[in-house]
């Protein structure tokens, strides 16, 4: 059995299978691939051996690139296919999101164990990073680079694989004008569609406001700081439902909180007693506050003043909710605040008056019966 030895690798390579797999290929057709082609006509000869010893065909391997028109060269990138098995590995620990999000200005050391050879650059890989690479199950992968590529063929490269051109002056004005027509569209559309969102409303009897930016902000992260349970990363589900691009729903999607799915979700939804509600536009951001009156009953049976009727937020959680997001009958007490009170929100004092004169102190733990969240 034959072992290559390339830097901190060794590999068996099954020569005849890799040439079997190369030999039903059809050559690329794209610029890029036929300049690479010439290129390997007259290849160095410790490049071709390189190729040769893994059974490889350099002329039918997966290749891409760009043209530098000032100095007339093409850099290559690509990967390679080859059967076989690694006798020895010294792959490189990847850096994954996970060690990111825990620590995100630290920096992480990448060990570099790329084999340099004539003007390639390659590296052996562990798993494949180009979907668009098809080769046997079971082969292995080399990824490579190649700079300053003459451009070998006689017709002009192709203005899709030239890397970079100075614009003309009438270029650099027509840039612009189509930069500002695709702004004006995008502040159009939002405008039409909140318009639209907003006739809607109307129409169909909603009372409605809109919220001001800052408070669209603090609602989302209110919104997430309350509904992520005690035993998630708070800070995590911040980064997924928080930064840009990302909704509040990646809350469930990252597994950061349970969601009730399909009929049962339905069904919970058409259970749930329907008060004040938010209508959030994720990618106008904008958020409506969508009104409608709670009326504060009185209570004869017990003697008790309903008290001002109001329009205040009001969440309704089932049963499950309340255990999930609620876990203790301590987390589930909540007070009046100064501005509630002060709006006519009211907590009932359940003491009598002589637990009451008896231990002044223990208000907090009667004043149950209103939810304020």
């Amino acid at each position: 059995m034959e072992i290559l030895k390339y830097g901190e690798f060794e590999i068996s390579p099954d020569i005849q299978m890799t040439k079997d797999y190369y030999s039903s290929l059809t050559p690329a057709e794209t610029q890029i691939a036929r300049n690479f082609r010439e290129y390997c006509k007259n290849m160095p000869e410790e490049e071709k051996a390189f190729f040769e010893s893994l059974g490889i065909d350099a002329e039918k391997i997966s290749v891409a690139g760009t043209y530098d028109k000032k100095e007339d060269v093409v850099f290559c990138f690509g990967v390679a296919s080859f059967a076989g098995e690694y006798i020895k590995a010294d792959f490189p620990e990847p850096v994954l999101p996970e060690r990111l999000l825990a620590d995100p200005d630290a920096v992480f050391s990448y060990k570099d164990n790329s084999v340099k050879i004539g003007n390639f650059d390659f590296v052996f890989e562990s798993e494949l990073f180009s979907p668009e690479h098809e080769a046997p199950e079971g082969f292995l992968y080399v990824n490579f680079t190649l700079t300053d590529v003459p451009w070998l063929l006689d017709e002009k490269p192709e203005k899709e694989i030239i890397a970079y051109e100075p614009m003309k002056k009438w270029e650099v004005h027509k840039r612009l004008w189509k930069a500002i027509k695709t702004k004006k569209a995008s502040i159009d559309y939002k405008r039409n569609s909140l318009k639209f969102i907003e006739e809607t409303l109307t129409e169909c009897g909603v009372e409605f406001r809109r919220m001001g930016k800052h408070e669209y902000e603090r609602y989302r992260a209110e919104w997430v700081k309350r509904m992520t349970p005690s035993f998630a990363d708070e800070r995590k589900a911040r980064i997924h439902c928080l930064a840009d691009g990302c909704f509040l729903w990646h809350l469930f999607s990252y597994s950061h909180a349970h969601a009730i799915e399909g009929e049962a979700a339905s069904a919970e939804f058409d259970a749930t007693k329907k008060c004040k509600s938010i209508m959030l536009c994720n990618w106008d951001e904008k958020g409506y506050v969508l009104l409608s009156d709670v009326v504060n009953e009185d209570s004869p049976a017990h003697d008790i003043d309903g008290g001002n009727d109001t329009q205040d937020y009001v969440f309704v959680l089932s049963f499950d909710e309340a255990e999930t997001y609620f876990a203790t009958e301590e987390d589930r007490i909540a007070k009046a605040s100064a501005k509630a009170v002060a709006n006519g929100g009211q907590c009932f004092d359940s003491r009598t008056k002589s637990e009451a004169e008896s231990d002044p102190d223990s208000a907090d733990d009667y004043m149950a019966l209103s939810w304020w969240l």
